[in-house]
């Protein structure tokens, strides 16, 4: 199944994909493209955390970015939704990560609390 909406003149749309029970909302914002996958009743998880759950990312990249200059238009910055997307709709798919992405997650988030910090901005989830 798949939908599309959007909402003319305020620049977001979302396109959602679902296969079972895996969902995967592909959401554009401004013209800045970001990605979630739901598995089951479970709650969304951003492809950022998905990635450092598998072992393919470290950590979020791009925190670094100028954010007085123009936003990445994906995220996360520098990886490839083509290779990677299908792999971790496959990798969730596989068995319960619930533990593994919710551990990911709190790794993802405390490194933008650290960037937020270092902006002397308020942290945000």
């Amino acid at each position: 199944m798949v939908s599309v909406t959007e909402r003319h003149g305020m620049g977001f749309a979302e396109v959602t994909l679902q296969q079972d029970d895996v969902k995967v909302a592909l959401t554009s914002d401004r013209d800045q493209w970001m990605c979630e996958i739901t598995n089951g009743p479970g709650p969304a998880v951003h492809l950022v955390a998905l990635l450092v759950a598998r072992g393919v990312l470290a950590k979020e990249p791009g925190l670094d970015v100028d954010l007085k200059g123009p936003m990445p238009k994906q995220l996360p910055v520098g990886v490839s939704w083509r290779k990677e997307l299908p792999a971790s709709v496959e990798w969730v798919s596989e068995a319960d990560r619930s533990k593994e992405i919710a551990h990911a997650w709190e790794l993802v988030k405390s490194d933008r609390m650290r960037r937020w910090r270092s902006l002397g901005t308020s942290s945000r989830d």
